[in-house]
Formats: C-alpha cells, structure tokens, sequence
C-alpha cells in the first residue's frame, strides 16, 4: 500500500477589510445642494453694507462661504434622510455622525425658513426687525434641543466621551431657551463664546477616539457629521472675535 502524497500547500487568501461606506456621488450632489442653498440664502438675507462697513462685509462675505460647506452637509443630510425614508431604507441615522448631520440639519432649515418669512414680512410690511428675529429661533431652538435629546439616548451604549459631547449639546441648546424665556440678552453670542469651543473640543475628542478604537465601524457619513459640527462651532466661536477685532481698528 502506497503512502499517500502530501497535500501540497493552499496560497494564503487575504482577509477581507471591512467596507467602507464611502460618499456616494449621490451624497455629495445632495451635500452641493444644501450648499447653494444656504450660500443662497446668505447672499439673498444679507442687507446691503454702508460705505464705511466694506471691510466687515467683506469679512462677513468669507464667512459666510465658510458656513455654507458645513450647513451644507447637514442640510443635505436631510434630504437624504427623506430619501431613504420614501425608499423605505435603513441605516440612517444609526452612528452618532449620522445623528449629527441629520439634527443640525433639520435645526438649520426650520431656521432659514423662520429668517425667510420673517425677512420678507419686514420688507413688506414695516416693523422693527429686532422684535421678530430671536422669538423665531425658537422653534429651530427647540428641535435641536429635542434632536440632540434623541441624539443622547441613541449613543447612551457608546463610549463616555460621546454622551459627554452630546450632554454639552443637550445643555447648550437648553442653556439658550432658558436665556430666552428669561429676556436674557446675547444668548447667540453666550453660544458662540462658552458653549461652541466646549463641544467642538469634546466632539474632536469623541472622533480622535473613535479613529483609535473602531475606525472600521464607522462610515464616512459619521466622519462628515462630526467635521461639519465641529466645523460650524469653530465659526460660531471665531466670528464674535473677529467682529470685535475689527471694531477695535
């Protein structure tokens, strides 16, 4: 009886990574499409500057092209939220990114919608701009606050340093209604200065340890939403100063 022949030995197959949830150009038309609109809308509210403004204007004119990139993305974040919803889909929101894009988004369109009607109602009927402008935050107000609420309680299994950054969003929004309901005054300047830095530190932290610890969980909708958050507190934070600096010249 003949000794059987060795198995000769099997080539090794790679493992396969984990897929990658890239931006789909669908995702990046939507994410242009938010854009415009909201870059529309800058130019569109914006009143014409006096001469001796040229500067701020031109200051607030880079602004406001910064702002239109991260609005953008959560703007765009809602219509494919929608999209998916008419398709009967999952998958989004699902990752604390996901949540981000989607309640930012959702808070910025009710609140263009509120400065659109209130901008229109002042050139047509005449009253003083300033009695309309913060009441009409306040249902933008509120839907941030109860989407960041939902926010909390989707990422409660999630490592602390994400409930933490949510809490920070969670008491920002709440700090400001309660600041309203009060007649305190500057409550978006008391945003910009002590609330935005807080979490846009908190949330660059909850990212920096999701890239350390499970980076292929997550897909690059979660990465847009926590650049496009913290990108929008950066400006938030960054725009009182500058306007200050250029009081001072």
């Amino acid at each position: 009886m003949s000794e059987a022949e060795p198995t000769p030995p099997q080539p090794s197959v790679p493992l396969a990574e984990p897929p990658r949830n890239r931006l789909s150009i669908a995702q990046l038309m939507l994410w242009t499409l938010g854009s415009a609109l909201i870059l529309g809308g800058f130019r569109l509210f914006r009143q014409q500057p006096q001469p001796d403004t040229g500067r701020i204007d031109t200051i607030l004119s880079v602004f406001y092209l910064a702002y239109s990139l991260p609005l953008g993305a959560q703007v765009g974040s809602v219509f494919l939220w929608v999209a998916r919803r008419w398709r009967r889909q999952g998958g989004f929101p699902v990752q604390p990114g996901h949540w981000l894009l989607l309640v930012g988004g959702f808070a910025h369109l009710l609140s263009w919608t509120g400065y659109a009607i209130g901008h229109f109602a002042v050139r047509f009927f005449i009253f003083d701009e300033s009695a309309w402008w913060l009441p009409i935050e306040i249902p933008a107000l509120l839907v941030a606050l109860v989407g960041y609420a939902l926010t909390w309680a989707n990422v409660r299994r999630e490592q602390g340093i994400w409930r933490l950054a949510v809490t920070c969003l969670v008491v920002e929004y709440a700090l400001i209604l309660l600041m309203l309901a009060f007649a305190v005054i500057r409550p978006i300047q008391f945003q910009g200065t002590c609330c935005a830095p807080v979490c846009a530190v908190l949330l660059l932290l909850a990212g920096i340890s999701d890239l350390a610890n499970r980076s292929s969980e997550r897909d690059y909708l979660h990465w847009t939403g926590i650049a496009a958050t913290v990108t929008v507190c950066i400006l938030q934070a960054s725009l009182p100063l500058v306007m200050r600096w250029l009081m001072a010249l």
